[in-house]
C-alpha cells in the first residue's frame, strides 16, 4: 500500500511542477517579446545612426 501512495504523492508533486511551468511560461513569454521588439527598435535606431551619424551641440544649460 505504501508503494502505490508514494506513486500517488510523486503524481501530485508532477502535477504541480508542471502547473508551475505553465505560470511561469505565460509570464516569461510577453515578457520576453516585449524585450525582442524593443531590442529590434534600438537596433533599427542604430543602424538609421550609423547610415547618417549626426552630432548636435547646445549650449545652453538645461533645467534653469
Amino acid at each position: 500500500m505504501s508503494i502505490l501512495l508514494h506513486a500517488d504523492h510523486s503524481m501530485v508533486g508532477v502535477n504541480d511542477m508542471a502547473n508551475g511551468a505553465v505560470s511561469l511560461t505565460s509570464q516569461a513569454v510577453p515578457a520576453l517579446k516585449l524585450a525582442m521588439n524593443q531590442t529590434a527598435a534600438m537596433i533599427a535606431r542604430l543602424e538609421q545612426l550609423a547610415k547618417n551619424p549626426t552630432i548636435q551641440l547646445s549650449l545652453a544649460q538645461s533645467g534653469r
